[in-house]
Parts: structure tokens; sequence; C-alpha cells
């Protein structure tokens, strides 16, 4: 029974309303003539349904993470367009390292069943904090941030059987979400975020 009421909520009512507006918009017609021809607005109902539909893909996405999300391991964010995995490097890897440790082999499990649920293209990108690295493996923080995600590329390609759906890239320091002036924002940067983008996007 709780299964039938959250199907209810979550797909027949909104799309019962989807339909009305829908309705709204086709015989409300003098008011809509003005902004909304009458020849476009079968384009405007078709595209209001596809940005709904896209959306509660995206929000299954989530949905099947949502004990790591209580728990912190991952934060999803989603997008008509997108979702983007987020997972911290600090959790997921041990320093100076692109070796996924194993307390985390079972998120990337789930990560790849939600993955596998879904269409789309998924792109997998490593970023770091500005703090310079330089060993013999890793000369660059370009280097580590790359090899992390191409790390996490290959744990999900192989859990989900489709490779050619993923790519990698590392993005260094370029796109901090926090200050590097501090520790926890530095750790904020490091991170690896897996965006699964909508079936058709490039």
């Amino acid at each position: 029974m709780k299964a039938f009421f959250s199907f209810m909520i979550r797909w027949v009512i909104p799309v019962l309303g989807l339909i009305a507006l829908s309705l709204i918009i086709w015989f409300v017609g003098p008011l809509l003539d003005v902004l909304v021809p009458q020849g476009r607005r079968w384009a405007l109902i078709v595209l209001m349904f596809a940005v709904w539909i896209a959306y509660r893909v995206f929000r299954i996405l989530a949905g099947f993470l949502v004990d790591d999300i209580k728990a912190g391991r991952v934060a999803v964010e989603d997008a008509v367009d997108r979702s983007v995995v987020t997972i911290r490097g600090d959790e997921l890897f041990a320093s100076a390292s692109s070796s996924i440790v194993d307390d985390y082999q079972p998120l990337m499990l789930r990560i790849a069943d939600a993955i596998r649920k879904v269409k789309g293209q998924v792109r997998v990108t490593g970023h770091s904090d500005n703090r310079p690295i330089a060993t013999l493996r890793f000369p660059s923080n370009w280097a580590l941030s790359e090899a992390r995600a191409k790390s996490v590329l290959e744990i999900l390609a192989a859990k989900t059987g489709q490779g050619e759906r993923f790519s990698a890239e590392g993005r260094s320091d370029t796109e901090p979400v926090a200050t590097n002036a501090t520790a926890e924002g530095r750790a904020r940067n490091r991170r690896v975020e897996i965006t699964v983008l909508a079936e058709g996007v490039e």
C-alpha cells in the first residue's frame, strides 16, 4: 500500500496536473494567442512533458542513493539535462593516491547500479585543491585529478558493463567550489564528480 501511494504521488498526480495544465494552455486560446500562436501550442505542451520526464528520471537517480546522501557520503545535484553525483576525494582516495579505498567499493557498486537504470552519457571529472603536488607518479594536480577520474571510470564501467557510455577528465584546481584558503575549503575542492547527462546531450 505504501508503494502504491508513493507511485501515485510521484507519478500519477503530477501527470494529471500536467494534462490539466496542457488543456488550459490549449483551450484558453484568446488569452494566449499573443504569446503562443495556436500552431505552436503542441510544441509547448510536448516541451513541458519532455522537461518533466527528464527531471523525474534524474530524481530517480537521487532516489537510488538516498541513504548515501543522508549519510553525507555523496551529494546529488539534479538539473533538467543532467544529474551530478559528487564524492569527496579525501574519503574516496588515500592522500596523493588514485586507488579507491576498500570502504568505498560498496558505494561505487550502488552508484553503478543507479547509473545502469538511467540512460545517457556519463562524464567522470576529477578535481583538486591548489596545493601543488610533485611525485614520480603524479607530477602535477592535473595528472592526479585525471588519474582519479579514470579510476572511478574503470570501476563504474566494469560494474555497469556499459563502458562506451563513460569518459574521464581531470580539471586540477580550475573549478573550485570553495575557498582554497582554509583546510575545509580545500577538502571540498578535492572531489570527483560523476555527471549523468540526459539522453542526446553531449
